[in-house]
């Protein structure tokens, strides 16, 4: 199936649509099953017929906005990228909260729900699980404690007051002129007004969206049932293979502090299982076995063609209709910034001003500490902290569930924080992104930077999420920041599993900003991020371990091998390197595993098989037979070596499974195969002596059987996007509103990453920029409007999916292209 859509298609739909029509008008006033009445829908003045004028692209025209000091200017590029040039700060940021409002109102309607733990009020009670984790969290009293701590004449609280007022200009424009989303309308409720605590719970979710795991439960499972000792084997502190930090040392700083070696022995922790699936259930806890799955990087002039930096990136997030991303270019005196925003919070996250470029990725380091709590019933309401019986504090929780009463939810609080679960144990987390972090005022002086170094400086002041920051100036310099906090505890504690809360376990401190992983101007010439761990093995501080969280090398490697011996680079070739699908995995093993198989196969279909393999250039292509044959050897043989541990150790049972952490498995498995293929590390859980080579033609025999089953018999035509795809999926969850399931090159490894066999994450923002010649593109996958029936909705996927970008314009260009549209926003 090709990505792109065809006019069949689109027709298909249109009968499908009107053959639904049929049946719902059998439920539209009085609904069905799942399915809410209809019939509001169906209103001349508040339903669909209105809701579609949302869907027409703007006029050149003339609004008036309550709030506004002066004339703003705006405008729309065909594509649907607005141009804002305002005489203030304050009248910028009304209207950006305007323009997201006015295109994205239900999307950050529901993140603001997500978040404040309200979903099951609107969606039912589906949502409770979902709600009663995020008011255990309690992110929205973070959110509140963050404004308390604004004062009047700060710039972010100035801008969250002025953002406010524009996305209520727009909520009361939609309501009075009955323009809001269809899916108000449907769902039967109406937006609030909007608050600058609402934007801090925004900002709070894209924190937990990245930092808030269960990787430390899933370490204690293995300890539990592998033993400590196996557990840090498999999954240890430092890289097992090729590590690529960007930040090599030396480091300052006396002694190691926190885990360093292998863990001690403990007795195993009863209850973790319950509470591991208890978080699995819920969406938003990220995964252990996430690869992270971000790029950035940048390289100084000496290897440029404009004799100035080049900066690449392309973070890797969950990929949805509407994206997560709303790219504009926002021009006020003091703040001239071109990039992508998040709907619901002013500023731009990634992207230029005049002098510097700058992208992210997610450092990877462990921000989520369990502690298990010592309780005792002759203490009811207590548990035992610092010597003492301390009394557990309750908040008080107000659930709301569409169609049901009310629900009350009582949080126990702890020293370390809120309860999670008290069935045959009591945990409690301690997650950095619960803290105020002032995000927002960093990210405005970062947009105001006229340097690396000013980059860096106002990086001082991020918390949480930690984020690896690559800059680039048009003075010539370049580096990366891993800006956050990382906290730092006892010697010999380990804080990869469950904590105990006594007290001996607990946070002693932070790394200090000048000791934080970071690089400026390395003799290398380059940067390079990819979630890999940032620092050596002399590093004094425990930021995390190969399961918590750091991703494995693969990509820092791709890149790194695509940049290094080459000069007169351009973004030509910043392009190229971002839509590399290489595995470097295969350029490693490959050579063995040939060596390792009978030249001729085993069998006929396996010596075309190793004939494939034979003549492969190591990339993941969607049309290439060889991808195939490899990526599904590559599973059988995780299996082959991990499976018999799994089965025979429970784990899948205990609700880990061998999947979701083969990719953290990886580097280990390589490192064994190529260093010590007859080692003990390889044996079975009988004991029995297993050698890499024989595991691997066992592999290799499975997934010839595999292929041949799901594929046919003939190799020629195997391809790897039969077994590789992407899905875009609509937030509304209603399959004909997302994109795909459709063929995908490249896999977790590569450097254009695909983590399928059905992936729903990628590049989400792909951005380059030339320091040299001020020029710089982006592109997302998707479009400016939440509105299906707009033109805007989907019109960035097709470019996206083909590799092409679009320049970054400023407002006069925008206004020179053909069918652009301009604004005036008056008072």
């Amino acid at each position: 199936m090709s990505p792109r859509r065809r006019p069949l298609a689109r027709t298909a739909n249109l009968v499908a649509a009107l053959l639904a029509l049929a049946v719902l008008g059998q439920l539209a006033w009085h609904g069905g099953g799942p399915l809410p009445a209809l019939g509001p829908m169906l209103e001349p003045t508040t339903g669909v017929w209105a809701g579609a004028a949302n869907a027409e692209l703007p006029r050149d025209g003339t609004l008036r906005l309550r709030g506004l000091r002066a004339p703003v200017r705006v405008v729309f590029e065909p594509g649907g990228v607005p141009h804002v040039r305002a005489a203030s700060r304050h009248d910028l940021w009304l209207a950006f909260g305007y323009l997201h409002a006015r295109f994205r109102l239900f999307e950050m309607d529901l993140a603001r729900r997500q978040a404040s733990g309200r979903l099951a009020e609107v969606l039912g009670p589906d949502q409770v699980a979902s709600d009663e984790l995020e008011l255990r969290l309690g992110l929205r009293h973070t959110a509140e404690a963050a404004w308390a701590e604004l004062r009047p004449g700060d710039p972010a609280r100035e801008a969250l007051l002025a953002y406010a007022d524009g996305v209520n200009d727009r909520i009361a424009e939609a309501r009075d002129g009955h323009r809001l989303p269809s899916f108000f309308t449907l769902l039967g409720y109406q937006p609030q007004p909007w608050t600058p605590v609402d934007s801090l719970v925004v900002q709070g979710n894209e924190t937990q969206l990245l930092t808030f795991d269960d990787s430390a439960l899933i370490n204690q499972i293995l300890s539990d049932r592998l033993g400590a000792a196996r557990a840090a084997d498999w999954f240890p502190v430092q890289p097992p293979n090729q590590a690529l930090p960007y930040d090599p040392g030396p480091y300052a700083g006396a002694g190691r502090a926190g885990a360093g070696g292998r863990p001690r022995p403990r007795a195993a922790i009863a209850g973790v299982e319950g509470l591991h699936r208890q978080l699995r259930a819920v969406p938003q806890v990220r995964s252990a076995g996430d690869p992270g799955n971000s790029n950035a990087w940048a390289v100084d002039g000496s290897l440029t063609a404009s004799g100035k930096p080049l900066l690449a990136g392309d973070p890797h997030l969950p990929l949805s209709l509407p994206s997560i991303w709303f790219q504009i270019d926002a021009d006020a005196p003091g703040y001239q910034v071109s990039g992508v925003s998040i709907p619901g919070l002013p500023g731009v996250v990634i992207g230029r001003n005049r002098h510097v470029a700058w992208s992210l990725t997610s450092v990877e380091n462990q921000a989520t500490f369990f502690y298990a709590e010592r309780t005792d019933r002759a203490h009811p309401g207590r548990y035992f902290w610092r010597g003492a019986w301390r009394p557990l504090r309750n908040r008080v929780e107000r659930l709301k569930v569409k169609g049901e009463a009310d629900r009350r939810v009582v949080v126990p609080v702890t020293v370390h924080g809120p309860v999670l679960t008290r069935r045959h144990l009591t945990v409690a987390v301690d997650w950095l992104g619960a803290e105020p972090s002032p995000d927002l005022r960093v990210l405005l002086r970062v947009g105001q930077a006229a340097s690396g170094a000013e980059v860096r400086e106002a990086l001082r002041d991020w918390a949480s999420p930690s984020q690896a920051f690559v800059y680039a100036d048009d003075g010539g310099h370049i580096g990366v920041v891993a800006a956050g906090r990382y906290p730092t505890f006892a010697k010999g504690v380990d804080p990869s599993r469950v904590l105990p809360g006594t007290g001996e376990a607990d946070l002693t401190g932070s790394i200090p900003f000048e000791a934080i992983p970071q690089a400026h101007d390395p003799p290398s010439h380059m940067v390079v991020t990819a979630n890999q761990r940032p620092v050596g093995p002399g590093y004094p501080w425990y930021i995390g371990t190969s399961l918590v969280l750091f991703g494995p090398s693969y990509r820092a490697a791709g890149i790194t091998r695509a940049l290094q011996g080459r000069t007169g680079l351009t973004m030509a070739d910043m392009r190229a390197i971002q839509l590399r699908t290489i595995d470097p995995l295969a350029t490693s093993l490959l050579p063995w595993l040939l060596r390792a198989l009978p030249p001729g196969g085993a069998d006929q279909l396996q010596g075309r098989m190793r004939a494939l393999l034979a003549a492969w250039d190591r990339d993941m292509r969607e049309d290439s037979a060889a991808a195939a044959v490899w990526g599904t050897f590559w599973d059988h043989y995780l299996d082959e070596v991990f499976g018999p541990w799994w089965r025979a150790k429970g784990l899948q049972a205990a609700g880990v499974s061998l999947d979701e952490l083969a990719t953290r498995l990886t580097p280990t498995l390589e490192t064994w195969t190529l260093r010590d293929p007859d080692g003990p590390s390889l044996r079975a859980p009988d004991g029995a002596r297993r050698s890499a080579e024989d595991l691997a033609r066992r592999a290799f025999a499975g997934a010839a059987a595999e292929l041949r089953r799901r594929l046919g018999p003939d190799p020629t035509r195997w391809r790897w996007g039969s077994l590789n795809r992407l899905q875009i999926a609509s937030l509304s969850e209603i399959d004909s509103l997302g994109y795909g399931p459709a063929p995908r090159g490249g896999d977790e490894r590569t450097v254009n990453v695909n983590a399928g066999p059905l992936a729903t994450d990628g590049p989400s923002w792909r951005f380059i920029a030339d320091l040299g010649s001020g020029a710089a593109a982006g592109i997302y996958p998707g479009g400016q409007s939440e509105d299906p029936a707009s033109p805007w909705y989907r019109n960035g996927i097709d470019d996206w999916w083909e590799g092409r970008d679009r320049p970054l314009r400023t407002l006069d260009q925008a206004a020179a292209l053909g069918g652009s549209v301009t604004w005036s926003l008056r008072p």
